[in-house]
């Protein structure tokens, strides 16, 4: 990793870098049909946290070599996660064998208090509570499911990039906002944990 690229890394979000890549990667991980566990107990033994773990820390070791010059970061690291997927999706009747670095690797990495990862850890148990429940609720209605799956994939969360995202017009992103936001009024706390999602949660 040349000194440009290491001096990014370590002035990025890490904590929020992994909530926002926790949750791309669930919801990606919804698309494979495993042959045993649910989407959140992968092939080979790995979880989701598995996944987002290792493409964090191969990152910041230079084992996975992030460009800036090709993108930013966090759209890189999506398209990594999407990888670690096809390839345990392509193995799926195989154990799991390697190793995933400890969370105490990335602590070393980054200098972060221990306090703080516990924090972290107890952010990311709720978000994957409420991003879990927040698919189910899309699950049989494959409009809002698109809808979400844009927002959730880093789309700009806004009806019109959504409408533009998805090729449709703006008043009928609205609608199925709309829609959205009626089954997911319980879940409104949800916009504070994750951004990306709060255009859910707006009021008209």
């Amino acid at each position: 990793m040349d000194q440009k690229t290491l001096e990014l890394c370590q002035e990025a979000d890490w904590g929020a870098i992994r909530r926002d890549l926790l949750v791309h990667t669930a919801w990606q991980a919804r698309r494979y049909l495993w042959n045993h566990g649910g989407y959140l107990d992968l092939a080979e033994g790995y979880t989701i946290e598995d996944v987002v773990q290792e493409v964090i820390v191969k990152t910041l070791s230079g084992v996975r070599k992030w460009d800036p010059e090709k993108g930013p970061l966090l759209p890189w690291l999506y398209a990594q996660s999407r990888s670690i997927l096809d390839a345990l999706a392509q193995s799926a009747s195989h154990r799991h064998e390697m190793h995933i670095p400890d969370m105490e690797v990335l602590i070393a990495a980054q200098s972060l208090d221990p306090l703080e990862i516990i924090i972290e850890r107890e952010r990311e148990a709720q978000i994957r509570h409420k991003t879990e429940t927040l698919i189910e609720i899309v699950e049989e209605d494959p409009e809002l499911q698109e809808v979400l799956q844009v927002i959730l994939a880093g789309c700009e969360p806004r009806p019109r990039h959504i409408a533009l995202e998805l090729g449709i017009s703006v008043r009928e992103v609205d609608n199925r906002l709309k829609r959205l936001r009626r089954r997911a009024t319980c879940l409104a706390e949800l916009a504070l944990a994750v951004q990306t999602a709060a255009i859910i949660f707006e009021t008209d």
